[in-house]
């Protein structure tokens, strides 16, 4: 048990050093101008939630992920 509350207090402790400002998410990725992809779409409700690409005046592609059901 002593164990457990080791590798938990160590676990909260390397999390709690880590910047939320890491833009690492893509390998040799870069931060484009705005309007320089025009296929590339954001879905919003409010805020942020994925990303997508267009592929028809009126139809964006995304990952499953985004969406629940």
């Amino acid at each position: 048990m002593k164990v457990l509350w080791i590798f938990a207090f160590l676990g909260a402790a390397v999390a709690a050093t880590l910047s939320e400002d890491d833009d690492d998410k893509i390998v040799g990725g870069y931060t484009c101008r705005r309007n320089s992809v025009p296929y590339q779409v954001s879905i919003h409700i409010g805020y942020h939630i994925c990303g997508g690409s267009l592929i028809h005046d009126q139809w964006v592609v995304s990952a499953a992920h985004c969406f629940k059901s």
